[in-house]
């Protein structure tokens, strides 16, 4: 094993990253805890992993189970393991909504010194922005990925995503899920892997 990254030819540094993304992608709460550095009780791992594990999950969860800060510690996990992947989060409304961003995301994993702090935002690759029309929050990576917020309505039509997470889905109305966000799924197009996020974001 190499200890010098320099000395790896781009065909090895490829191999690399492949077989640590498909390992993590398989074990996300080793990719959290390697990686991201954040340490979680084991049911919210296999909580997470149930959610890449299957296609489609429904949760029951009660008031303090930490649901809301597994949905985000989980989208964030998306974001970075699948390039120019989007990730949805909705809810019934937009205030709903942005708090997973605000308040998990932002406030816990991505503010330095908080006890869940990931040393991934001092790399640079997490930029939070605020869609000036809306309100709704969006955080972006820089491997192309993105989560967004929006409400469970029409301001939703049109979105594109990959991944939909619906926050408290029981006050949801089924056809506005069905007729609205539904549709917003398609195939992630893939365009190859990019290196060197934080440079992107510091030439705007």
């Amino acid at each position: 094993k190499r200890e010098d990254k320099s000395k790896l030819s781009k065909e090895e540094i490829e191999q690399n990253v492949i077989e640590w993304c498909t390992f993590y992608r398989r074990n996300l709460d080793i990719f959290n805890e390697d990686y991201l550095e954040i340490k979680i009780s084991q049911f919210q791992k296999q909580r997470i992993n149930s959610w890449s594990d299957n296609e489609v999950q429904d949760t029951l969860a009660s008031r303090g189970s930490a649901k809301s800060f597994d949905i985000g510690l989980f989208a964030i996990d998306m974001a970075l393991l699948y390039s120019a992947c989007n990730v949805l989060i909705t809810s019934m409304t937009l205030n709903q909504s942005n708090l997973i961003i605000d308040e998990k995301i932002d406030k816990i994993f991505c503010t330095e010194g908080t006890r869940w702090s990931s040393p991934v935002r001092k790399d640079g690759w997490i930029r939070f922005k605020k869609d000036d029309n809306t309100g709704a929050k969006i955080v972006e990576f820089g491997n192309g990925s993105k989560i967004f917020a929006v409400n469970c309505g029409d301001s939703a039509r049109g979105k594109r995503s990959q991944i939909v997470i619906v926050d408290e889905c029981v006050l949801v109305k089924r056809k506005d899920f069905e007729e609205i966000i539904s549709p917003t799924l398609e195939v992630r197009k893939f365009g190859g892997r990019t290196y060197g996020g934080a440079d992107k974001f510091r030439k705007g």
